[in-house]
């Protein structure tokens, strides 16, 4: 449950999370992410069997009906966007907190294989569609940009923020290349929180300022200010279990409601 301590001083948050709440307000944003895309677009208002825009056009009429399931998908849509600044941020902290980088990176690469079926399942009704890949590619790539920053040192300032620049910029590129969805997203954001260290109120200006063109992206900014810093109980691993779980769940539910 969500701490409120009363009376705190002044700089210190009346709201605390610990990791494992920010992991389940994500996933939840993750379902609802699946569901909009999986049941509501491609189940229940069956997108994929309109033709052209002009068909759906007129199955977007007023009073088909349509308009209240359109609706709901972009809503579930939007809060979804709340989980980008969520993972990005778990991600630094898990990384910041491992026992070994190379076990962890393997994890999330494992993690994002075994979720490549899954998501184009649902997300496109194929077993294996190489034009998008899904977000877990973006946070293997973020967590590779941040051992090689940790791995290089420089005795000049100037050198290392120019070699920062250029990793972080190749970084983004990955994603770009491989067209992982979110991915410059979760990037750019794991490299300011990276950057932005104990500094919490330049963190959480910059990365609203991010996520602005995601919005309601922003919001989940919030969530990572709240952050108290703590891992919380649930295992950690569960979350790896839970990701494909849900996008195949969804798929499945969104085959039922086609057929």
């Amino acid at each position: 449950m969500t701490e409120r301590r009363i009376g705190r001083r002044p700089g210190i948050n009346l709201v605390n999370w610990s990791g494992s709440e920010l992991k389940w307000v994500g996933f939840v944003c993750l379902c609802l992410s699946s569901f909009s895309i999986a049941v509501l677009q491609r189940g229940v208002m069956a997108l994929d069997s309109y033709a052209s825009t002009q068909e759906l056009y007129e199955a977007m009429k007023p009073g088909s009906g349509m308009i209240s399931w359109a609706t709901a998908a972009v809503f579930c849509s939007l809060i979804a966007t709340l989980a980008i600044p969520l993972y990005a941020k778990l991600l630094c902290e898990g990384f910041r907190h491992t026992s070994s980088v190379k076990r962890y990176i393997l994890r999330l690469a494992l993690c994002a294989l075994v979720s490549e079926i899954p998501y184009d399942f649902a997300m496109n009704g194929k077993l294996l569609d190489f034009s998008v890949q899904n977000p877990v590619w973006a946070l293997v790539v973020a967590a590779v940009m941040l051992a090689i920053l940790r791995q290089w040192k420089f005795s000049s300032k100037a050198a290392a923020a120019g070699f920062s620049a250029v990793v972080v910029l190749a970084a983004v590129a990955w994603p770009l290349l491989l067209r992982v969805q979110l991915g410059p997203s979760l990037v750019l954001l794991t490299a300011l929180f990276h950057f932005a260290g104990n500094r919490r109120t330049l963190a959480a200006l910059a990365g609203a300022a991010l996520t602005l063109p995601q919005f309601p992206a922003p919001f989940g900014v919030l969530l990572v200010h709240w952050y108290d810093g703590s891992k919380g109980k649930t295992d950690r691993r569960l979350f790896y279990v839970l990701y494909p779980a849900q996008l195949l769940a969804f798929g499945l539910w969104g085959l039922l409601l086609r057929s």
